[in-house]
This record gives C-alpha cells, sequence and structure tokens, in this order.
C-alpha cells in the first residue's frame, strides 16, 4: 500500500533522512543521463533546510511511503519510495508578473516505477499548485531522460523552451 502525503515542517529526523536519501539516489541517476551541475557534497541536507523555513506556504514536498507486512498480522514502518517537490515562482513584470507552480523534482525508486506512484505525486503536488490559482506549472527534465520526457508528456506538459549550458573553454 503506498500513502502520498506532504512533507511538514515538524517532520521526524527519519522522515528527513529518507528524503535526504532519495534526494542523492534522483542526483545519482541525474549524473548518468549526463547531468552537467553534480549535487554538491550534503547537498541533499542543503536543499531541505533551504525549503523547510517555507514549507507549505511558497514550497511543498509529497512523499510516497510504503507500508510493507513485516509478518503475519503486523506491517514495517513505511517507507520512502519516491517525491515530488515544488515551488511558487513569480514571473518578471515584462511578462505580466504571473505566479507559476514550478515542478522542481520528481523522484520514484527503481523498485517501484510503473505502478502509477510517480503519478500520485504529481497529482499531489498539482492539486497543491491548484488550490493557490497559479497561472501554469512548468518544470525541466534532461534531454536525455526519455522516460521522463514520455511521463511529463501523458501528464499533459509541451516543450516551451530548452535550457542549454557548456562547460568553460
Amino acid at each position: 500500500m503506498i500513502e502520498v502525503r506532504a512533507l511538514d515542517r515538524d517532520a521526524a529526523p527519519e522522515e528527513l533522512l529518507a528524503l535526504e536519501g532519495l534526494f542523492t539516489a534522483m542526483y545519482g541517476h541525474m549524473d548518468g543521463l549526463g547531468l552537467m551541475v553534480p549535487l554538491a557534497p550534503g547537498g541533499a541536507g542543503l536543499w531541505l533546510k533551504a525549503l523547510m523555513p517555507m514549507l507549505g506556504k511558497l514550497h511543498t514536498i509529497q512523499v510516497a511511503w510504503a507500508q510493507e507486512p513485516a509478518a503475519p498480522g503486523r506491517l514495517d514502518a513505511p517507507r520512502a519510495v519516491g517525491f515530488a517537490a515544488g515551488s511558487i515562482r513569480v514571473g518578471p513584470a515584462h511578462l505580466g508578473g504571473l505566479r507559476s507552480g514550478a515542478v522542481t523534482h520528481l523522484y520514484v525508486d527503481p523498485g517501484q516505477r510503473g505502478g502509477g506512484v510517480g503519478r500520485r505525486l504529481y497529482a499531489a503536488l498539482s492539486e497543491w499548485f491548484n488550490e493557490r490559482g497559479l497561472h501554469h506549472q512548468e518544470l525541466e527534465v534532461l534531454v536525455n531522460n526519455e522516460p521522463a520526457r514520455r511521463f511529463w508528456a501523458a501528464q499533459g506538459f509541451v516543450p516551451d523552451h530548452l535550457v542549454m549550458r557548456r562547460p568553460p573553454l
């Protein structure tokens, strides 16, 4: 059984550690797809620390927890198997200063992929955005991540612009 729920500012330390593990795994996966900007040492903790003060206001983190049987009639503690994070952004004045929902991260443990966890995480994130009356939703996806590109297209996202990088000469 999978339960998706928003992380709150009073989350237990073990919940935060589980989320940091997923965040680090996500960046390991993206490194293998050609990500040019690596995760800094301790980057998962730094990311969480930056979001926590405005969690529930400008940022949200939705976490998927798997509740699995430990023995007949007993359940193990829930295990984090995916997360989606999003932020409210305000566009520049010359584009009307529109508020948008930015899907900043979505990751599902490889053993849980294909079972709808990603769709459920995105649905929770999208609902959070919709409750705030934002003009649109946006995200970035690695060019080489074909499964993610197909997933986002299935959620109704279309390409708008391409971010390009190059290392210094």
